[in-house]
């Protein structure tokens, strides 16, 4: 943002961000995912205004996988931080890597 004439960065947001996602069909109702979100160094005030954290950039990699069986029933599975990067949000250390499954029925 623009303060007296200076360009400032924002608090909390990245100045730059990148995301991509691949998806494959390799059978019929498989899908395959894998995700890469980079983002830039954050800064964030400790005791605003006096002083700055960064928070440094950071590539999180999540892979992603569903199975239709019919119409009514879905199987997924989800592992997110796959390379078990440490990092923090504001502050606050987020958790390393995490594996979520499940089925899905619909009616």
């Amino acid at each position: 943002y623009l303060s007296e004439g200076i360009w400032k960065r924002q608090y909390r947001i990245p100045e730059h961000s990148l995301s991509a996602n691949l998806s494959v069909f390799p059978l019929d109702g498989l899908v395959l995912s894998v995700t890469a979100n980079w983002q830039g160094e954050v800064i964030f005030p400790i005791s605003y205004p006096a002083i700055d954290i960064a928070e440094p950039s950071r590539v999180l990699v999540n892979l992603s996988g569903s199975y239709q069986i019919n119409e009514h029933l879905e199987i997924f599975a989800k592992v997110d931080n796959l390379f078990n990067k440490e990092y923090t949000i504001s502050g606050y250390k987020m958790p390393g890597t995490n594996f979520n499954f499940g089925i899905q029925l619909k009616w």
